[in-house]
């Protein structure tokens, strides 16, 4: 029996398939390792293309497809190993590695992300958050102290920063933006309601909650759901 190639042997080409693999599929993969862990957690050892898709709201045959990107495939009338899938995956989507966060605007967004502890379990370590505002530089969150904003050259080298969430008014966005990769960051996640812009070598992720909010409403308008929910409160 040959022998089973070691995680780093499988993950490194599998890298390399992921830069030409189309967006819609990568944007599932968060979603198929959420599944996952949570089935491994409950000791399930196989799982199915039809109860991941019946899970995530998608069809099997999309499920098969989207796993051809990663070199998975599935075992005769028993289907996936979990343990292979929850590998793949994280190693696919680096969860397995630690990603330092710094957040900017320690409002009540940006506070509850500094205590989030399912951010952990995805790799991402809070290391700071910051803010401009005199009345909160200096509160305690969680285990982190609020810390000015004239301080992220300093936090950024000395934490040794890989990202950067924004979670400031929308006006603030763009200079915020600006400042941390001034400081050397190259990954943004923006969750201000404007989007930002950057140079090629800095990758951003501009925030969908109200662009997916709008989207839910127009279906429950084309649905009359909206409209049925006004006469009942009538």
């Amino acid at each position: 029996m040959r022998p089973r190639p070691a995680a780093s042997d499988r993950v490194e080409p599998l890298m390399t398939r992921l830069r030409s693999m189309p967006r819609p599929v990568l944007q599932r993969l968060p979603q198929y390792l959420w599944y996952v862990r949570e089935q491994r957690e409950q000791g399930v050892e196989f799982v199915s293309s039809r109860e991941i898709a019946y899970s995530l709201g998608i069809t099997p045959s999309c499920v098969r497809q989207d796993f051809t990107h990663l070199k998975i495939r599935g075992i005769s009338k028993r289907g996936y190993k979990v343990e292979l899938l929850d590998e793949v995956l994280t190693g696919s989507l680096a969860a397995d590695k630690e990603k330092r966060v710094a957040i900017v605007g320690a409002g009540h967004l940006g506070q509850s992300l500094a205590v989030h502890g399912g951010l952990a379990r995805y790799g991402f370590r809070v290391c700071a958050i910051l803010d401009i505002k005199r009345g909160v530089i200096g509160r305690k969150v969680g285990h982190l102290t609020v810390r000015s904003m004239d301080d992220l050259p300093d936090v950024v080298r000395e934490e040794q920063i890989d990202i950067g969430l924004i979670a400031v008014p929308a006006e603030s966005a763009q200079k915020a933006a600006d400042r941390l990769i001034l400081c050397g960051v190259t990954g943004l996640l923006n969750l201000a309601l404007t989007r930002i812009t950057a140079r090629r070598d800095v990758h951003v992720v501009n925030s969908r909650i109200v662009a997916d909010l709008l989207m839910l409403s127009s279906v429950q308008a084309q649905t009359g759901q909206l409209e049925g929910r006004r006469k009942v409160d009538r």
